[in-house]
């Protein structure tokens, strides 16, 4: 059984019955074309966000328009470039949502599509045993489990608790985003990676940091507004920190 079939499988949808047989075959076939398209960890996210808000136009024709709007030359005026294979990739996703004839289903499917495409799970995340997998051999030393629904979480030793590495993002003055650590009023460094509670659904924070340099290439970033951090210890259980 394949990913996209356990997924469906977990939110009780049946490949043999209507209508879900048509939103995991509409679903299936965007992740398929998605998938061939060849996109990197940088460039995956940013054309999932592209196809679903083109995803709501009515037209090959808005869809180019809209582009130009967002400031995209015209894709009959690009050579081979990442502008170019931005907007062709898009259109490609947005012609095969146009061929499903169950158009009633087309925001499911979308819905759908967006968080498999983010590796996403479809539903919580209960970290059940045979959810796991054994990635020790990457680590070193380290027993280390990897969740095979949702790959950014992780377990230190058969017992350990499970953390979800993009909890926090921290988002400097400039409006740069990066993980690892900031520094709290106290000194402490507060890590991005935070215990989960169960079942989970991952959720990312972003946290206003100030980046300051201490020495020559030596940089330090401090949390803006601690108060930010409230809702993500509410969704997060015991914080995690250096």
């Amino acid at each position: 059984m394949n990913r996209i079939e356990v997924e469906f499988l977990k939110i009780g949808f049946s490949a043999d019955k209507e209508p879900d047989k048509w939103i995991i075959e509409g679903v299936s076939s965007l992740l398929e074309i998605f998938s061939n398209q060849g996109h990197s960890g940088f460039s995956a996210p940013y054309a999932i966000r592209l196809f679903e808000k083109m995803s709501k136009f009515e037209s090959i024709e808005s869809v180019k328009k809209e582009f130009v709007k967002m400031g995209y030359k015209p894709i009959e005026e690009l050579e081979n470039d990442i502008d170019k294979w931005m907007q062709e990739g898009t259109i490609e996703l947005f012609e095969k949502l146009k061929e499903i004839n169950h158009t009633e289903y087309l925001d499911k499917i979308v819905q759908y599509f967006v968080k498999l495409a983010n590796h996403e799970p479809l539903a919580p995340i209960l970290c059940t045993d045979d959810e796991w997998n054994d990635v020790s051999d990457m680590h070193g030393f380290d027993v280390v489990y990897q969740n095979n629904r949702l790959s950014s979480v992780f377990k230190h030793g058969k017992d350990g608790k499970p953390y979800y590495l993009d909890a926090i993002v921290w988002k400097n003055q400039k409006g740069i985003t990066y993980t690892g650590s900031a520094m709290n009023s106290k000194g402490t460094k507060i890590r991005s990676r935070q215990t989960i509670k169960l079942p989970f659904e991952p959720k990312t924070f972003y946290i206003d940091v100030f980046e300051y340099e201490i020495a020559p290439d030596d940089w330090e970033f401090k949390i803006v507004d601690e108060k930010q951090l409230e809702e993500v210890w509410k969704y997060y259980e015991n914080p995690i920190i250096d």
